[in-house]
C-alpha cells in the first residue's frame, strides 16, 4: 500500500511449521527499511489501510503473545495499529470459546469481515468499528468461506452463504451459494444479491459504485453496482 511518499508491504513469513507476521517499508528512491516480525509460532496478516499519519490497521490472526497480551483462545481474530516505523503499538483481540477467529478484510471506517471456525460449522463474520477493540454493530452467518468487506456509502460484504440470513426471509440455500450483501448503519440487510462464483476481491466508492471480481475457477467474472 501507498502511505504518503513510501510504499508500505505486509504480509506473511513462513519458516518450517511457524508463521509471522512482517512490515517492510520502501521509499520512492528504492532503499527497504529492515523487515520487521510480529509474532514467533502463528500471527498472521491478511489485510491492511493506512492512516493519514503514517500508521497503518492490519488484521489477522494470532495464538502468540503480542504486547505481552496472550492469546484468549487456540487462535484469535487480531488487529494491529502499527506506527509509520513498523513498531507495533496496539492489538485487539476477538475470540469465542473453543474457535477459531481470523479477519480477512478491512476497509475504511474500520469495517472488518472474517470467519469464526467452530467444530462442527463455520460462520461469515462482519463487524463495524468505531475505534480498534469498540465493536458497533456485529453480524455472523452460516458460511463455508471467510468474508471479505467494502465501505462506501453502506457496508459491503461477500461469503459463500449456507444458511438464513436475517433480513431475507426466502433465503434458505440448499447448496453453499456466494452472495454479496449491503448492510445498513445497524448491520442490517438492505439489500442482496446472488453471486455466480466466490467472490476474490471487492471495492466500493461513491463514483463507481461496489465492485466485486469472482473465480469460478475456470474464469474471473466482475460484479458492478451502481
Amino acid at each position: 500500500m501507498i502511505s504518503g511518499a513510501n510504499l508500505i508491504i505486509v504480509g506473511d513469513s513462513y519458516e518450517k511449521s511457524s508463521v509471522t507476521g512482517f512490515y517492510v517499508m520502501a521509499t520512492k528512491t528504492g532503499v527497504f527499511s529492515p523487515i520487521i516480525k510480529y509474532g514467533v509460532k502463528s500471527t498472521q496478516i491478511n489485510s491492511a489501510i493506512s492512516n493519514s499519519d503514517g500508521s497503518i490497521v492490519a488484521v489477522g490472526s494470532s495464538g502468540d503473545l503480542l504486547l505481552n497480551v496472550k492469546p484468549l483462545s487456540k487462535v484469535d481474530a487480531v488487529t494491529f495499529k502499527i506506527s509509520s516505523t513498523g513498531v507495533l503499538q496496539q492489538v485487539a483481540r476477538a475470540t469465542l470459546k473453543s474457535t477459531t477467529r481470523t479477519w480477512s478484510a478491512i476497509d475504511s471506517g474500520l469495517l472488518q469481515g472474517g470467519k469464526v471456525s467452530y467444530s462442527n460449522k463455520t460462520e461469515a463474520a462482519i463487524t463495524k468499528f468505531s475505534a480498534l477493540n469498540k465493536p458497533v454493530w456485529n453480524v455472523r452467518y452460516l458460511s463455508k468461506s471467510t468474508t471479505l468487506v467494502a465501505s462506501g456509502k453502506n457496508s459491503w460484504a461477500t461469503f459463500v452463504s449456507s444458511g438464513v440470513i436475517k433480513g431475507i426471509p426466502a433465503w434458505k440455500p440448499k447448496v453453499a451459494t456466494p452472495v454479496l450483501l449491503e448492510l445498513g448503519k445497524k448491520g442490517e440487510v438492505l439489500t442482496s444479491y446472488t453471486l455466480a462464483a466466490p467472490a476474490v476481491a471487492i471495492g466500493a466508492n461513491n463514483e463507481i459504485g461496489t465492485a466485486v471480481i469472482t473465480d469460478s475457477g475456470a474464469s474471473f467474472g466482475l460484479v458492478l453496482i451502481n
